[in-house]
């Protein structure tokens, strides 16, 4: 592997390489600094105090990444770091102890601050993230290419930094297919489209998201495509979702009835449930109903990335699956 590709955070003789033999990468190309701040309220326009402040690294393939560590499957997540923001996500992966592949970029990383009030309501701040031009592309192209064989499933999360040709997220797809692993993607922004023509194997969407893709039903945009994914999940927050397969096999799921604590994460959580499952040959309805009990089990903690898979299996009972 050329040495541009090499990260620091493997290069350091205080940190652990990462795990030559993982089953799953995720591809966080944007990756950021989670800053949860716990309010009373929010109002706005005033001086406010804050009960609890968490700071940890972030972006939804680290949060994947996360997740899965604690369900047994540690992965190997894919990072873009950039400036002073950077070194503070690089320091916080080495703490938790979650391996990584960092990629410099030009620019900062950027900071999501996330407002959590008591009822569970959440209000989000993004930053912009790092510059994804110059050849960024290229060497995430090539470390795609050295990727050890114990590597089964890619998973590409969250949003591409900006400069970063939209284009780049159906190229690594396609080179993940090539090389026989299999793809999933959670992604936002222009690059969603993209990588929908990949036809990952998975593919996670919320209802918004969808509607960017398609004005028609879930199964009709399956039914009139060529390059079909092998699973659509459109995912409604608390209320029922759809799941469907081309080959016309639709399921309609509904969570279990929480107070939820902290949506966000919810999604990450049950990308990584799905994908454990999946490793572990578990059939498709149960993969979904263990999945969405993830989903529901992070809903219930204060910060994303950190579903309890114990209170996920007391949750698994009262997800409701209907075939349709």
């Amino acid at each position: 592997m050329e040495e541009s590709v090499l990260p620091r955070i493997a290069q350091r003789p205080d940190v652990s390489p990462p795990d030559p033999s993982p089953r799953v990468v995720t591809a966080t190309l944007n990756a950021a600094l989670d800053v949860t701040l716990a309010l009373d309220a929010l109002h706005f326009g005033t001086k406010q105090a804050v009960r609890s402040e968490h700071v940890q690294a972030g972006g939804k393939g680290v949060n994947v990444a996360r997740a899965l560590a604690r369900l047994g499957e540690p992965a190997l997540a894919w990072v873009v770091l950039g400036g002073d923001t950077g070194e503070r996500i690089r320091g916080s992966l080495e703490c938790e102890g979650l391996p990584a592949l960092g990629f410099e970029a030009g620019g900062e990383s950027r900071t999501c601050l996330e407002l959590l009030e008591p009822d569970g309501r959440a209000t989000q701040l993004h930053g912009a993230g790092v510059e994804g031009g110059g050849d960024l592309s290229e060497r995430v192209m090539a470390a795609l290419s050295q990727l050890p064989a114990s590597v089964a499933w890619f998973a590409l999360c969250g949003s591409l930094p900006p400069g970063m040709p939209p284009r780049t997220a159906r190229d690594l797809l396609d080179a993940a297919r090539r090389r026989g692993i299999r793809t999933a993607v959670d992604i936002r922004g222009p690059a969603l489209v993209e990588a929908a023509a990949a036809a990952p194997d998975l593919l996670r969407v919320n209802a918004e998201e969808f509607r960017a893709l398609s004005a028609r039903p879930l199964d009709r945009w399956l039914a009139d495509r060529t390059d079909r994914p092998g699973l659509v999940i459109v995912s409604r927050g608390a209320a029922a979702f759809e799941a469907a397969t081309p080959r016309g096999d639709r399921w309609r799921i509904q969570p279990p009835a929480i107070e939820a604590v902290n949506v966000i994460g919810c999604g990450d959580a049950m990308l990584a449930g799905w994908l454990a499952a999946e490793l572990e040959g578990v059939p498709l309805e149960a993969a979904l109903r263990r999945a969405t009990a993830l989903g529901a089990a992070e809903a219930l903690s204060p910060v994303a990335g950190r579903p309890d898979p114990a209170l996920a299996l007391e949750l698994e009972p009262r997800v409701e699956l209907e075939r349709l």
